[in-house]
């Protein structure tokens, strides 16, 4: 049985900003040796214009997932939407856990048992930094500019317009959880499993929307 898929045309472009915005209130970066916290609330990373958060999301009592989401909250004024997760299938506890980038290069996220719940597998000898730019992306960005790692690399709940991922991409969905697709005046050809959302960009807009059971 295919799982509903919501699709939501987004009217608007946002831009692709450098990564050094000088002039930003927010928190955009996490230098090596530095972490974040689900224990700290202000422990949140905000694109230079606000539109994104990326932090510990609440899922639950006590459970928290390293996520992006939209700043703005949903009409309830509590919950936002939520555009990408890292470890969604296994969420941390709120206390003793911890995202950190480590002095050898690795983005890695700990629960409060010190055990690895989820990594990037990188390692670079030179300055790194995590950048978070108002694409929602999140960039693994040595001193030199080179990308270790990205977080548009691998796309889970929701796809945004401006997320330039390969022609063909999968966006694996969190258990029966509706999928969020947002599109522009892209065309796409979906199909639909119980786990897996393939997405293929196709040269004709009249595939457009086109679903396969």
């Amino acid at each position: 049985m295919s799982l509903p898929l919501l699709i939501l045309f987004v009217p608007f472009v946002l831009s692709f900003p450098s990564f050094a915005l000088s002039t930003t209130p927010y928190r955009y970066s996490l230098s090596k040796g530095s972490s974040l916290s689900p224990e700290k609330l202000d422990d949140v990373l905000i694109s230079p214009t606000g539109v994104f958060s990326a932090g510990f999301y609440s899922v639950g009592d006590n459970a928290y997932c390293f996520a992006i989401w939209f700043s703005e909250p949903l009409y309830d004024g509590r919950s936002h939407t939520i555009v990408w997760m890292a470890n969604r299938d296994q969420p941390i506890n709120g206390r003793l856990s911890e995202l950190s980038l480590l002095k050898n290069g690795d983005l890695v996220l700990t629960d409060d048992g010190q055990l690895n719940i989820w990594a990037t597998n990188t390692k670079s000898i030179s300055s790194i930094q995590l950048l978070f730019n108002d694409t929602d992306n999140l960039v693994l960005l040595t001193s030199e500019g080179l990308i270790l790692w990205q977080s548009f690399d691998s796309p889970t709940d929701t796809l945004l317009p401006t997320n330039h991922s390969p022609e063909t991409q999968c966006l694996c969905h969190h258990k029966a959880k509706p999928i969020i697709l947002l599109v522009s005046t892209s065309s796409f050809s979906m199909m639909i499993t119980s786990t897996v959302l393939s997405l293929m960009a196709l040269k004709c807009p009249a595939f457009i929307g086109q679903t396969h059971g």
